[in-house]
């Protein structure tokens, strides 16, 4: 009879780790070894004696003793520890002998689980940094005008931030546990590596560090989940399903084979290919035909102002495209209409209405609306606005202000007169 017991330790926990298979074995349950994890085998209750040791030579991508950690265990077995199994860099040991030895000194033992907890911590950190570093920029620079009014997008930056922030706090909490580590082992002490009696608290503290990636990641695809429900877009719901089905059925079954660590790497990389490859396939299936139903539809979408309304013309639409975003920090309507005139000239008006409560939000959307109009005319009588401006390169471009709005468009061929201007502002709603 097996049981399967799924509980993560950190390497600052190998006590603690230990003690759980030592608590287990008094249960009547034997460890056996980690196959998607922790298997357990039913035995005689027994004081077993289990020592969990942090394998210097071990790498992040062993899911299975490697030849150095057999090497390893032979060496302990004459010290009277048998290796049970090893992943990562854990290697479990039991004890066989009763005059067993130590297998490393107290010194040996921190300087291993430092080197080891550093190592994770500061992969994590650059990782984590990168990210938010690479997000942040982009929001700051080119993608703020898009994703300010993006209710997801926001919320996913102020996530990033948070879970940064998060990391440089478990980084602190990381020297100061090591700093009081050292001091006892200064003071002829042997330290417990993990949280027993009183210091229950501290281990609710570090499950917190240890499992705040995958938080972040939950938190994250709820968030995307509502925002497409939201949206009425079902289709991402169907791409966040496969990709979460790859990846846990990808997971399961490397736990379950454990492949070596040459192997695993080449399985991490070729997932690292494939993966985008397949999510990529379902959009085109899925996303694809969609698309061509919604082409033949022959419908155009309702924008506020066509040439129309403010001037006469010939022809026919030949395109009209909109788009709309809404966050916390405002809205942002975008619309496009493109008239095929009778002597086969195109006639295209383009504006974006951005509305906001917050003004530097307005400021850095003004900002880098006329940061290139050089030589901009000021219209902001025309406008009746805080300010407006009418650049001609190299098409007729309004930047106009108002209080809590900014609209900015552009128009083919000719510039607007005063009359076509009340007729816009009265079209899209401005003061």
């Amino acid at each position: 009879m097996k049981k399967r017991v799924f509980r993560r330790f950190r390497y600052r926990s190998c006590d603690a780790m230990a003690c759980f298979l030592e608590e287990m074995a008094g249960k009547g349950w034997g460890f056996s070894g980690w196959r998607w994890g922790m298997v357990f085998e039913r035995e005689a209750p027994a004081a077993a004696c289990y020592d969990v040791e942090v394998f210097p030579k071990g790498s992040e991508m062993d899911l299975r003793p490697s030849e150095a950690a057999q090497e390893f265990a032979e060496y302990c077995r004459e010290a009277g520890w048998e290796l049970i199994d090893s992943r990562k860099k854990f290697c479990v040991f039991r004890r066989i002998k009763e005059d067993a030895v130590p297998i490393v000194t107290p010194a040996e033992r921190f300087q291993n689980v430092k080197s080891a907890e550093v190592r994770e911590y500061l992969t994590r950190f650059f990782s984590q940094f990168f990210l938010t570093a690479l997000l942040w920029g982009q929001f700051l620079t080119s993608s703020f005008l898009n994703w300010i009014f993006d209710d997801f997008m926001v919320f996913m930056m102020f996530v990033y931030l948070v879970a940064f922030i998060g990391t440089l706090a478990e980084g602190l909490a990381l020297l100061g546990w090591l700093r009081r580590m050292k001091g006892e082992l200064e003071n002829g002490g042997n330290p417990f590596y993990g949280c027993k009696g009183k210091c229950r608290k501290a281990k609710y503290r570090w499950d917190v560090f240890a499992e705040g990636q995958f938080i972040f990641l939950i938190v994250l695809t709820l968030a995307a989940v509502y925002q497409a429900v939201r949206n009425g877009r079902f289709v991402v719901i169907l791409v966040l399903a496969a990709a979460l089905l790859i990846i846990g059925g990808a997971s399961i079954l490397v736990s379950v084979l454990r492949p070596s660590r040459e192997e695993h790497w080449a399985i991490q990389l070729g997932s690292a290919f494939l993966f985008p490859i397949s999510v990529i396939i379902l959009c085109l299936a899925v996303i694809a035909p969609d698309e061509a139903r919604g082409a033949g539809s022959g419908g155009w979408p309702e924008v506020p102002l066509v040439q129309t309304d403010y001037k006469e013309i010939t022809g026919k639409i030949f395109d009209i495209r909109r788009e709309q975003g809404q966050s916390v920090m405002g809205s942002v309507n975008n619309s496009m209409v493109v008239y095929e005139t009778n002597a086969g000239d195109t006639d295209t008006i383009s504006y974006t209405v951005y509305t906001s409560n917050y003004d530097w939000v307005l400021d850095r959307i003004w900002g880098r609306q006329t940061g290139k109009a050089e030589g901009a005319e000021d219209v902001s009588a025309s406008w009746d606005a805080e300010i407006a401006l009418r650049s001609t390169s190299p098409v007729t471009t309004y930047t106009v202000r108002y209080h809590g709005q900014i609209l900015v468009m552009w128009v083919t061929p000719d510039a607007l007169d005063q009359t076509q201007i009340r007729t816009v502002r009265e079209k899209l709603a401005l003061p």
